[in-house]
C-alpha cells in the first residue's frame, strides 16, 4: 500500500485517524515494547513523516483541540505516558514541536498551560492536507535550509550554545544527508554554522553569505577570530576542498562574502534530483546586469587601416571557439595564465570598443563589460572590492558559459598608467586597483580586451601581461573615403575623397556628422547637402580646440 495514502484510505479524515489514536492511547496500558512495534501506528506515522512518538503527541493535541478543549500540558504528558511508557519522551517531542513552531501555548495566563497547534498546522490538519503535515519537520535539504534561515539567519542575537542546539536538532532529523555527514566529526559549531549559512543563502536566497553577519548577530569568543583567519588565509577546510569560495573581495577581511562552488553542489547536495540540480546550475549561467548577450549586439561594418585590418582578421580567427580551445592547449603548462589578453589602444573614436562588441557577436560570446568609472566609490575599500567582485563573477561564468565570454575593460586609462607615489587616499586607491588588475591578469583564464585612448606612459608590468596589443589610428584617406560613403550614401565619390583629404576625422566623428546632417537637412532644406557637411566638419574640428558648446550652424 502507498504509505502517502494509508490514512485517508482507512479514515474519512485526519480528524478520525487522530480520534482513533486518542482512544487507543486512553484505553491502553503502558507497554513501550509493544507500542514500538505497532505496525498500524507505524504506517500512519510514516504517512505523515513522523515518528510514532510524534504522531501520538500530535494526535492527542489535535483531538483535544478539535473535540473538547485545548489540552493541559501535564495532562498531555500523562496521556502520552500511557502509550509510550515514558513521560520524558513526550516532553522531548513537545520541545521539538515548539522548536519547529508546530505547537504553542494557548492564551490562558491564569490557568494551567495549555498546548495547541499553530494556526497553519491546525488548518492543514482540519483540511486533510497531508503534504503540509509531512513538510512540518525540517527533513530534506530544502526544508533543513528553510528552517536554518528562519530560525538562525533571520534571528537576532544568538550565542554559540543556541547555534549548537539548533544544529544538533537539524542533524538528528537529517542524519542521512551528505551535508550532515560532512559536518559530523571534529568541525566545531561556528564552522558548521558558516557552512550551513552558505548553503542556505545559496538554496533559499540565491545570494552570498556575508561573514560580517556573525559579528553583528552572533555572540562569539575567540573561535570566530580563528575561523576568520582561516577563511582569509584560504586554509578553511571547505575552501581548501573547493566546496566554498570567496564571492567578494578577499582583501576586505571585514566584508568577506562566501558562496557555494559547483563542486560544493555535487558533494554537499547529491540528494537533490538531477533536474533540480540543473536548475541550480542555471543560476551560474544567468548573465549579470552588466553583461551583454551577443544576440542583442547590432551588426556593424567596421573599416580599419590595412595594418589593423590584418591583425583584426587574425584575432577573429583566434577567438573562434575551436581555435581558442587549441590556443589554450598550446599555452605553456607551467604558466599560470592560459587565457588571451588583448589591449586596444590609440586615438579616440577609432572603433576600439565597437570592435570588441562585434568580435563577441561574430563568435557568439557574451560580453562582461566594465567601464572603469563604475568601480570607483567614495567609500574606502569599496572600489577595490567592486573590481575584485567583477573578476570573480567573470571567473564563475567561465565555468558555465560556452563559449567563454569576453571580459571588456573599457576606457581603463587610469588603471594602466605607471604607478605613483602615494600622496593621498586617491593615489592609494589607484595603486590598489592596479595591483588587483595585475594579479588578475597574472592568472587570467578567459578572453580579456582592454581599451584605452592612452598611447604612452603604459606601466611596464601591464605591457608584459597583454599578449596582443593593437594600435588604432585615424583612418587613412582610402579608408576614410569608404567610411564617408558608408555613413552618407548620397555622397559622390569625389566629394568623399575631398572630405577625406581635407579633414582628418575618426570614424566616430564621421558618423557623428552624418547624424547631425540628418537633423540639419530638416532645418536648412535650401542649403546643399555637401555644403552642410562641410560646415559640420568645420564645427567638429573646432570643437577639438574649444571648450565652448556650439549649437546648430
Amino acid at each position: 500500500m502507498d504509505n502517502t495514502n494509508t490514512i485517508l484510505d482507512k479514515f474519512a479524515s485526519l480528524a478520525e485517524c487522530f480520534a482513533a489514536i486518542y482512544r487507543k492511547t486512553v484505553s491502553g496500558k503502558a507497554d513501550a515494547a509493544g507500542y514500538k512495534h505497532d505496525a498500524e501506528l507505524e504506517s500512519y506515522a510514516k504517512c505523515l513523516n513522523m515518528t510514532c512518538d510524534e504522531l501520538v503527541v500530535f494526535a492527542l493535541i489535535f483531538h483535544h483541540q478539535f473535540r473538547i478543549k485545548p489540552i493541559e500540558e501535564n495532562r498531555l504528558y500523562e496521556l502520552a505516558e500511557r502509550k509510550m511508557g515514558n513521560r520524558g519522551d513526550a516532553f522531548d517531542v513537545v520541545y521539538s514541536f515548539r522548536r519547529m513552531r508546530v505547537v504553542t501555548e494557548a492564551d490562558h495566563p491564569l490557568s494551567e498551560p495549555k498546548i495547541v497547534l499553530q494556526r497553519a498546522v491546525w488548518s492543514a490538519a482540519r483540511k486533510n492536507d497531508i503534504k503540509f503535515i509531512r513538510e512540518i519537520k525540517p527533513v530534506g535539504v530544502f526544508r533543513m535550509m528553510e528552517y536554518f534561515r528562519f530560525n538562525l539567519l533571520d534571528h537576532d542575537f544568538v550565542n554559540e550554545r543556541e547555534l549548537h542546539e539548533e544544529l544538533e536538532f537539524l542533524f538528528a532529523v537529517n542524519e542521512d544527508l551528505a551535508l550532515v555527514k560532512q559536518m559530523r566529526g571534529n568541525i566545531n559549531t561556528l564552522h558548521r554554522f558558516v557552512l550551513c549559512a552558505v548553503l542556505a543563502r545559496f538554496l533559499i536566497d540565491n545570494r552570498h553569505f556575508e561573514l560580517r553577519y556573525i559579528e553583528r548577530f552572533v555572540r562569539t569568543g575567540a573561535s570566530f577570530t580563528s575561523l576568520k583567519h582561516q577563511i582569509t588565509s584560504n586554509v578553511w577546510a571547505p575552501i581548501k576542498a573547493k566546496l566554498v569560495q570567496h564571492a567578494g573581495s578577499a582583501l576586505m577581511n571585514d566584508d568577506m562574502e562566501l558562496e557555494l562552488t559547483s563542486k560544493g553542489v555535487e558533494v554537499l547536495l547529491p540528494e537533490i534530483s538531477a533536474e533540480l540540480e540543473e536548475t541550480l546550475k542555471e543560476r551560474f549561467k544567468t548573465l549579470p546586469p552588466n553583461a551583454i548577450d551577443p544576440k542583442k549586439i547590432k551588426p556593424a561594418n567596421l573599416l580599419f587601416n590595412p595594418n589593423v585590418e590584418s591583425q583584426v582578421r587574425d584575432l577573429h580567427r583566434l577567438i573562434k571557439p575551436t581555435k581558442f580551445r587549441e590556443f589554450k592547449r598550446k599555452m605553456p603548462a607551467q604558466g599560470r595564465m592560459n587565457g588571451l589578453t588583448i589591449l586596444f589602444h590609440g586615438d579616440p573614436g577609432t572603433g576600439k570598443t565597437e570592435l570588441a562588441l562585434q568580435l563577441a557577436r561574430q563568435t557568439g560570446r557574451a560580453v562582461f563589460r566594465l567601464d572603469v568609472t563604475q568601480v570607483m566609490s567614495k567609500w574606502v575599500g569599496d572600489s577595490e572590492k567592486n573590481l575584485k567582485s567583477f573578476f570573480h563573477d567573470y571567473g564563475r561564468a567561465l565555468q558555465y558559459l560556452s563559449p567563454e565570454p569576453i571580459l571588456l575593460l573599457n576606457e581603463c586609462d587610469g588603471l594602466l598608467t605607471r604607478r605613483m607615489a602615494v600622496n593621498s587616499s586617491v593615489d592609494q586607491m589607484n595603486n590598489a586597483l592596479q595591483n588587483i588588475l595585475l594579479e588578475e591578469l597574472e592568472s587570467f583564464q578567459g578572453i580579456l580586451i582592454a581599451t584605452t585612448n592612452m598611447t604612452r606612459n603604459l606601466d611596464d608590468a601591464f605591457e608584459r601581461r597583454f599578449l596582443y596589443k593593437i594600435k588604432f589610428e585615424l583612418p587613412e584617406t582610402a579608408v576614410a573615403v569608404n567610411i564617408w560613403k558608408q555613413a552618407v550614401p548620397s555622397l559622390k565619390p569625389q566629394e568623399a575623397e575631398w572630405l577625406s583629404n581635407r579633414y582628418k576625422l575618426s570614424a566616430a566623428e564621421i558618423y557623428n556628422i552624418a547624424r547631425k546632417l540628418a537633423v540639419q537637412s530638416l532645418l536648412n532644406q535650401r542649403i546643399p547637402e555637401f555644403e552642410l557637411i562641410r560646415r559640420l566638419c568645420d564645427s567638429e574640428k573646432w570643437n577639438h580646440q574649444s571648450s565652448h558648446l556650439l549649437g546648430f550652424s
